[in-house]
């Protein structure tokens, strides 16, 4: 099953989060939850992380359905050839809040199935916040740092590589372009450029001021980067984001034939998507597809891995 594009079952998720609160509560409890006071318990894990920051970052390390620690885990290479970095192309996938609040290592099945069909080898790296913080938090403390954390650890991370793609969803592709300027490319899906649009972005320390800062960040990425591929479907919410990218109004503004920018694909039953480009490597990919989850939708529609490799063929 891939983390993003097959929704797992709520309840089989609910007693996952149990596992995983009962077994870090165990773990925590002679050195960390007993000697402080807290009760030897979840309850004594929820509370020690509502009182510091920094334990609750240390939880949220664990707090994830993938094999190792987060924020990032390291580039594991698909695809066959030499684990050469300076010869491969490392693709960092953006985790996104999760379909139940429980983030997972997104993309993996789907990066499989098109690095089978890819002419050259790819390296996969995943990177997931688990704070909720739209990966501005630094994730050892805990503390909003406007993303400083995650463009020092990106910019390590990517420095070996020939060519650098970052990919994301909703959450996950905020991060993807926000960062942008780290990677030679970035295929985003349903990003969340302005976060006052959004509920569930209630971080407390995630104030009003902080996420303009984040569409600022934005914005300045996608102005500066090579080459961005922005991919939404018929969501309104979604589509209404477009309006935040100066690049995505221009290009529709200047092709007569593609509509508004937050305007769905006519529903005609025969146009699956749409392209605009503005010439300077910045395009729309609009999809016949409805709600926010689009990744599951076009996996449904067997239309995904096709989407993947034409952006990687594009950009690699």
């Amino acid at each position: 099953a891939d983390g993003l594009t097959d929704e797992p079952a709520a309840a089989n998720d609910a007693h996952a989060a149990d596992a995983i609160a009962e077994s870090l509560a165990e773990a925590l409890a002679p050195a960390v939850l007993r000697p402080l006071g807290f009760p030897e318990s979840p309850l004594g894990l929820w509370s020690l992380a509502a009182v510091e920051s920094r334990a609750a970052a240390a939880i949220g390390r664990h707090w994830h359905l993938s094999d190792g620690l987060a924020p990032l885990f390291p580039p594991r290479l698909v695809g066959g050839g030499r684990d050469d970095p300076s010869a491969t192309t490392l693709v960092v996938a953006f985790s996104s809040l999760g379909w139940h609040g429980l983030a997972r290592a997104e993309w993996r099945g789907a990066l499989d199935a098109a690095a089978a069909s890819h002419p050259s080898p790819l390296a996969i790296a995943h990177a997931l916040d688990t704070a909720k913080s739209w990966y501005a938090a630094n994730p050892r403390t805990g503390a909003i740092d406007d993303g400083a954390w995650w463009r020092e650890a990106l910019a390590q991370l990517c420095a070996p590589y020939k060519r650098v793609v970052f990919l994301g969803d909703s959450m996950g592709a905020t991060a993807a372009l926000r960062y942008a300027t780290c990677a030679d490319a970035v295929v985003a899906y349903v990003p969340q450029v302005d976060l006052r649009d959004f509920t569930r972005c209630d971080r407390a320390d995630l104030d009003d001021e902080r996420k303009a800062n984040v569409r600022a960040a934005i914005v300045r990425a996608c102005d500066e980067a090579a080459s961005i591929s922005i991919h939404v479907g018929r969501d309104a919410d979604d589509l209404y984001q477009l309006n935040y990218l100066p690049r995505a109004a221009a290009a529709f503004a200047a092709d007569e034939d593609a509509g508004d920018v937050d305007e769905p694909l006519p529903r005609d039953g025969c146009t699956a998507q749409a392209v605009v480009d503005d010439g300077r490597g910045f395009r729309v990919v609009k999809h016949d597809a409805e709600g926010h989850a689009i990744g599951a939708e076009l996996k449904k529609q067997g239309r995904l891995i096709d989407a993947l490799l034409a952006d990687l063929s594009n950009f690699v």
